[in-house]
């Protein structure tokens, strides 16, 4: 069973695990700004790759313009 997971610090003090990819799959997407500039959108690109060489899934790319999930990687530009 492959799991990749995430630690988010909500402050300094506590910490929450998640689970970004279990057996290949994931409820997760990659946001980028609905006016994502080309290096934003290579970024998504870059870690849309890697997240599926490590763990065999495809991870989504959309744009903030999309309804809001409670799964979502965000990329935030300039």
């Amino acid at each position: 069973m492959m799991c990749i997971a995430l630690l988010l610090l909500a402050g300094a003090v506590s910490a929450q695990a998640i689970t970004l990819v279990e057996n290949g799959q994931s409820r997760y997407r990659i946001v980028i700004p609905a006016n994502a500039i080309a290096s934003e959108r290579y970024a998504a690109e870059e870690l849309q790759r890697y997240i599926e060489k490590i763990s065999g899934a495809k991870l989504p790319i959309v744009t903030a313009t999309d309804k809001p999930t409670d799964y979502e990687i965000r990329l935030a530009g300039r």
